[in-house]
């Protein structure tokens, strides 16, 4: 199984790292990938994470090129490092690529203007199932819809 990963920069609020640590551990026996965006805030605590865990799945990283994608290239271990590309393309490339998509955004409520939020709407279009981990902690889980 392919997990992606979208979140704000902001980082995550204590309660949806804790859940986002569970929800990952109840994926990661089956996970042979996990994709995320590089960002600072929750895509790096996302990737603290992964790397805790010591399964052998491959960690992959889509930078955007608004991002200082350097530290990417040398900074973190099990990552295999994609070239830095413009946000959207680069969300899109991680709702479309994984099986699911576990998403922490900055608000309980979608948001037009969110990075976080498009992804979300990428891997719905997509038909990828999606657990939306609001900052409270609880998750709302959208099944695929194809």
């Amino acid at each position: 199984m392919i997990l992606g990963f979208t979140g704000t920069r902001r980082g995550m609020t204590p309660a949806q790292l804790a859940t986002f640590r569970m929800e990952y551990a109840k994926r990661s026996i089956g996970l042979s990938r996990f994709l995320h965006g590089g960002a600072a805030g929750a895509d790096t605590e996302a990737h603290g994470v992964a790397v805790s865990f010591t399964r052998s799945s491959d960690i992959h990283i889509y930078p955007s090129d608004e991002e200082r994608a350097a530290r990417w290239m040398t900074s973190w271990p099990q990552a295999i490092v994609s070239p830095p590309m413009p946000p959207l393309q680069r969300n899109r490339i991680i709702a479309q690529g994984c099986d699911q998509l576990i998403a922490c955004p900055a608000e309980a409520d979608e948001q037009l203007r969110s990075g976080t939020w498009a992804t979300v709407r990428y891997a719905r279009a997509a038909g990828k199932p999606i657990t939306i981990i609001i900052p409270g902690g609880s998750t709302k889980i959208e099944d695929s819809v194809i």
